[in-house]
């Protein structure tokens, strides 16, 4: 993990927020990013072959981001506009993957993000321009491919006990029916 910077010795560092989406880098001044970091999980897959079997998996829930900015000026207010165009231009378009740098995303190893929710405050001489920013983390899952499984038979394997169980067999592609005359019964001796 890369030193994470003193927020004594750099607290414009602590206080800027940056997103790197497909629109560009968007910087974020004036912002406090709060991480809940990802609990353990407990994950069941179910097993493939065995009725009612599970296989249980241990991991992270994804984290959870809070930014809250404040634009105090007209650039400031330009940024949070462009990082509202991060979010989403119509509501039927999927989120968006984004980076995120900050020391505290850092401290949580949080790197990549979408933005789940934005709520915005009226414009206040006296605070400025309030917009709340919701973030969760995302990670790529990976997906691994099982084998496709069929019944054979009545459901009991050869000489086993009865109720042990379906025998399983993985699907295998059906042959080509051979096309032409065939040979029906014994083959004539050659002599």
């Amino acid at each position: 993990m890369a030193k994470i910077p003193d927020p004594w010795q750099h607290p414009e560092i602590w206080e800027t927020l940056i997103l790197l989406g497909p629109q560009g880098r968007v910087t974020i001044p004036n912002a406090t990013v709060d991480v809940r970091g990802g609990d353990p999980e407990e994950d069941y897959a179910p097993i493939p072959g065995e009725d009612g079997g599970e296989r249980s998996f241990l991991g992270y829930r994804d984290a959870e981001i809070e930014v809250e900015a404040v634009a105090d000026t007209k650039a400031e207010f330009d940024n949070l506009w462009a990082a509202l165009a991060l979010y989403r231009d119509r509501r039927d378009q999927a989120p968006r993957v984004l980076q995120a740098a900050h020391p505290n995303l850092q401290l949580h190893g949080v790197r990549n993000v979408y933005i789940i929710g934005v709520e915005s405050q009226d414009f206040s001489r006296d605070t400025g321009f309030v917009l709340r920013i919701t973030l969760r983390e995302w990670q790529a899952k990976d997906r691994r491919r099982t084998k496709k499984t069929s019944k054979v038979g009545d459901g009991l394997a050869p000489g086993s006990p009865a109720g042990t169980g379906p025998v399983v067999q993985a699907a295998r592609p059906a042959r080509p029916v051979p096309s032409g005359p065939r040979r029906i019964g014994p083959a004539a001796p050659r002599g």
